[in-house]
């Protein structure tokens, strides 16, 4: 089965499309973004019609922050941010003397709209996602 955690080569050519810098596959010294962080704003859908338990999808809007040092795969060293949005699916056990002890795993599709001030939706910027969250409902 397929790894829906995005691994070094995917995150390196999110940022090689973006930043639009050829990739040298002879450098021993590849380098991915030294930081690569996103933060989203969801809504959920509760098929079972019970909030916060079982199957659950939802859509999600937020931004990305991206930088990376030169040297390796980068000619200049680069940061910026972007608009994205995703898609999620996820399931969520309670368990405890008072349900109140969540377990939820999930995954997903992030696309990356818009990157510093160019408009990059038809470059198809999409990347997998995956969650895993351990939590006290209330």
């Amino acid at each position: 089965m397929p790894s829906l955690v995005p691994t070094a080569d995917s995150i390196r050519r999110i940022v090689q499309t973006i930043l639009s810098v050829p990739s040298s596959s002879s450098s021993s010294s590849r380098r991915v973004p030294e930081r690569c962080t996103s933060m989203d704003g969801k809504i959920r859908f509760y098929p079972g019609e019970r909030a916060l338990e079982g199957l659950s999808v939802g859509a999600s809007a937020g931004r990305i922050w991206l930088s990376a040092d030169k040297g390796g795969l980068f000619s200049r060293a680069s940061q910026g941010s972007g608009v994205v949005v995703g898609t999620d699916a996820s399931y969520t056990w309670l368990s405890g003397k008072r349900r109140n002890l969540a377990l939820s795993l999930g995954g997903g599709f992030k696309r990356i709209l818009r990157y510093d001030r160019y408009n990059v939706s038809s470059v198809h910027l999409t990347y997998p996602t995956a969650r895993a969250s351990l939590g006290v409902a209330f």
